[in-house]
């Protein structure tokens, strides 16, 4: 499935983040920029692969309104990615 194929949810997987940045940090950062658009329901981050986050909104406008906003934005150096998550979630 291609990201033109991946129907619009609520969690966004956000990736190319900057892994030389402590994760408390990166977190913080994740949230103050994306809370601006609306309601964060929950950030997920693996210590292991911290290039990656998976944001969920409290609706799908309201992440689509922030993918649309921030692709490409420079965060900590490097132009965010994001896409919608292609995990099935039975409350997108």
């Amino acid at each position: 499935m291609s990201e033109q194929d991946t129907l619009p949810n609520r969690t966004l997987y956000v990736h190319n983040l900057n892994w030389k940045i402590e994760h408390g940090n990166l977190r913080e950062n994740l949230y103050l920029i994306f809370s601006t658009y609306g309601e964060i329901l929950d950030i997920y981050m693996n210590h292991k692969q911290r290039e990656q986050a998976f944001i969920t909104f409290k609706n799908v406008d309201v992440a689509n309104f922030a993918k649309i906003s921030l692709s490409k934005e420079i965060f900590f150096s490097k132009p965010l990615h994001i896409e919608f998550c292609k995990v099935k979630n039975s409350e997108t």
